[in-house]
């Protein structure tokens, strides 16, 4: 099971490490990166569904389109690059 997700640079977290349960809810303000969280799990399930030893995500597929990199890097910090990490109970 995830226990953790963590991501850098990715749309409006600078780092954020979401500790993840057996029902995890998501709730606060518009525009507070509710739908980033979710979309980061369906990006990294699309990759690895897709492409299950790829080093690279695949922003592109049939289950979301998120453009290119210049559209979910952090753009406070004018990053170019941006990480998805996950964390399994095995793991900790």
């Amino acid at each position: 099971m995830l226990t953790r997700l963590d991501l850098w640079r990715f749309k409006c977290f600078e780092l954020v490490r979401l500790p993840l349960a057996p029902l995890t809810f998501l709730s606060g303000a518009n525009a507070s990166g509710k739908s980033s969280v979710l979309q980061a799990l369906v990006l990294f399930h699309q990759t690895m569904r897709e492409h299950e030893w790829s080093r690279r995500l695949m922003l592109n597929g049939e289950v979301i389109r998120l453009g290119t990199v210049a559209d979910v890097v952090d753009k406070v910090y004018g990053r170019r690059t941006f990480e998805i990490g996950i964390v399994d109970e095995e793991q900790t």
